[in-house]
């Protein structure tokens, strides 16, 4: 029955707010061939950093928290980059990439509308290349 619980509440957790739009930029990661060997859970890792990154920009959230799960990310082996995840190319490669994420995990009906605040496909954009960026710096 605890079981039962933890699966039901961690399903209505993250769809309905929480980690919404981590878990709806995992779903548009797996259009890409590239993250096939990344774990469910380091895809998510990965957009919980792109979440907290969106969260910033609406002020819902303080710039320490990335940096304090970016560390932990460090310590424990989880990605800070897209690289990690297997994403690589040229920049435009990549950034076409990202693009195919964001038009997946923006699709009507995402998780990602869930979240408190307006979301479009350039946000998404924004916030994974952003996050790209600032998990390289902690590497």
């Amino acid at each position: 029955m605890v079981i039962e619980a933890n699966i039901l509440l961690s399903g209505v957790g993250f769809e309905s707010g929480g980690l919404a739009a981590a878990h709806g930029l995992h779903s548009g990661l797996t259009v890409l061939p590239d993250t096939v060997k990344a774990l469910h859970g380091e895809k998510v890792a990965f957009t919980t950093l792109v979440q907290l990154q969106m969260e910033e920009k609406h002020h819902k959230r303080s710039g320490a928290v990335f940096a304090q799960l970016a560390a932990f990310y460090r310590k424990v082996g989880l990605p800070l980059t897209l690289k990690q995840l297997g994403i690589n190319g040229t920049e435009s490669e990549v950034l076409l990439k990202v693009k195919q994420v964001a038009d997946k995990a923006c699709q009507k009906g995402g998780y990602v509308f869930n979240m408190p605040f307006p979301i479009t496909e350039a946000l998404v954009c924004e916030a994974i290349l952003a996050t790209d960026k600032r998990g390289a710096h902690c590497l």
